[in-house]
């Protein structure tokens, strides 16, 4: 899916910070690369081999066909990618449900699989990107997923609903204006003139 130079939802998880400082700029050097054609971005920024993160990704399915049970539900669209009009950001969220919701799913250690049983630890930890997506999708809810199958089978999910909230996302539109103005001065003073022409992408009604 088309995120080559875009701003993405799952982002905002360490782009939130109180003053735009050294991980926010790194960040957007890294999408002002994409747009600009820098080669082997993928090669300098790449996660795969980590651990946890091949662990999630081969448990994700699981998970999706545990929820879709126990909710008596389907997850549709998951590999959509969309954009708030009129802006560089967007991004693919892990599904759909129905008219109204979606959800974040996520495959943890057994440590904080328990601890989002017990606390629903992790939702604190990744409420920017939720919302980020929730805006970007124009939802209403997010039920965030911890699965692990090496629990017992009644504890293998957890589902926490979590409602759209209008502040945090007009913090994160004024952050990701920021971000943008940031990524274009240094653009246009790399390569004065140029017009990132991102690949087409389906768009948001704008809610």
């Amino acid at each position: 899916m088309p995120r080559h130079g875009f701003i993405t939802g799952s982002a905002f998880n360490t782009c939130m910070t109180k003053a735009f400082g050294a991980t926010v700029k790194k960040y957007c050097c890294k999408i002002a690369c994409e747009r600009l054609g820098v080669r082997h971005l993928r090669d300098q920024f790449d996660i795969s081999g980590v651990k946890a993160i091949d662990w999630g990704n081969e448990n994700e399915a699981l998970a999706v066909a545990a929820y879709e049970a126990d909710q008596f539900v389907e997850i549709h669209s998951k590999q959509l990618f969309q954009q708030v009009p009129g802006m560089f950001v967007g991004g693919t969220c892990d599904g759909l449900v129905g008219t109204d919701g979606m959800v974040e799913i996520k495959c943890p250690n057994s440590d904080n699989h328990l601890l989002n049983i017990s606390h629903n630890e992790q939702v604190e930890k990744y409420k920017y990107q939720i919302q980020a997506y929730l805006w970007i999708y124009g939802r209403d809810w997010t039920d965030f997923i911890s699965f692990d199958p090496r629990f017992p089978d009644d504890l293998q999910l957890h589902v926490h609903r979590i409602e759209r909230d209008e502040s945090i996302i007009d913090q994160i539109k004024a952050r990701a204006v920021e971000m943008e103005d940031f990524i274009s001065n240094m653009i246009e003073k790399a390569r004065p003139g140029f017009v990132f022409e991102p690949i087409e992408t389906t768009q948001t009604k704008g809610k």
